[in-house]
């Protein structure tokens, strides 16, 4: 079923042999001028004000800044404790079996999502889940072509 055209659109086409035009008052803008006015928003920690998305905002003098996160010594700490506690107070042995399944799994045809969700449950980590399947899989190696 196709949509007729909005009743605005029709007039404004009936006026000026074009569709794509300035909306009336009270009538959404079109998609064109929309994404035009997306283009003209600010960057993020761009300096003085609108700039064509797409465009660098980065000093010219050859420097180039650092986008690197300050050191977060109290929050590492802090999950590094977290997980120490984790793995204090998990049973070890319901963790490393549901990883060894997991592996088992992985190496066959069958679902590893049933495996996956008894290792979370056994609170295994995302890491530890990573390294099971990587065993098996791998990682991945991005081809290089010339």
């Amino acid at each position: 079923m196709r949509s007729r055209p909005r009743p605005a659109a029709r007039r404004r086409f009936a006026r000026t042999g074009r569709v794509a035009e300035k909306p009336e008052p009270g009538e959404s803008p079109g998609v064109d001028e929309s994404l035009a006015r997306q283009s003209r928003l600010p960057l993020p920690g761009a300096a003085g004000g609108a700039q064509p998305a797409g465009l660098d905002d980065l000093p010219l003098d050859g420097k180039t800044p650092s986008f690197a996160q300050p050191a977060q010594a109290p929050q590492e700490r802090q999950q590094v404790a977290r997980l120490q506690a984790l793995r204090a107070r998990r049973d070890s042995t319901e963790t490393q079996a549901a990883l060894t399944e997991l592996e088992r799994r992985a190496r066959t045809n069958e679902n590893l999502l049933p495996a996956i969700l008894a290792a979370v449950e056994s609170f295994a980590t995302v890491g530890e889940i990573s390294d099971a399947l990587r065993q098996v899989f791998g990682e991945y190696q991005e081809s290089v072509v010339l």
